[in-house]
């Protein structure tokens, strides 16, 4: 691959891993404002979606931040050769 493209896929990665992490931010600290402001059935409810998208969230940053290092790995293995 050219160095020029796998420099444009860690850029693109690196900003979808941003912005899960801004996701998993925003959706931690609703999930918090939820638990500590309902007092119903709804706050088990809202906790557990919650819970699922952050989740979600957490393994979809892991994988982003283990693609960029891949990359990171082809391109440095491509300018040593």
């Amino acid at each position: 691959m050219n160095e020029k493209i796998i420099e444009k896929q860690i850029d693109s990665q690196r900003d979808m891993r941003n912005h899960l992490w801004t996701a998993l931010l925003v959706t931690v600290s609703g999930t918090l404002t939820v638990m500590f402001n309902l007092n119903s059935l709804l706050r088990g409810l809202f906790f557990l979606i919650g819970s699922s998208f952050i989740a979600i969230l957490f393994i979809g940053y892991l994988n982003k931040s283990i693609c960029i290092n891949r990359l990171l790995r082809k391109l440095t293995e491509m300018e040593e050769k």
